[in-house]
């Protein structure tokens, strides 16, 4: 479950530049949350559970980005 706010900054008439926070709590474990499909090899690796806490972060959630506008208006 997450919460996050976004402001958007016009940069000349068709693009923009988006700040991004905001706040997210696990529900579940994240080591549960997935199913190990690998039968010889039931473990996660340290390389496999960093990518899982890197796709669900827990805490404060900061971003940018750049959206560029196309089109004659």
């Amino acid at each position: 479950m997450n919460a996050t706010y976004s402001y958007n900054l016009k940069i000349g008439k068709k693009h923009k530049l988006a700040l991004i926070a905001g706040y997210a709590i696990a529900i579940a474990d994240k080591g549960e949350a997935y199913e190990i499909s690998n039968v010889l090899n039931p473990s996660i690796d340290d390389f496999s559970e960093q990518f899982v806490s890197v796709l669900h972060p827990d805490g404060l959630t900061l971003g940018i980005k750049m959206m560029f506008g196309l089109g004659g208006r």
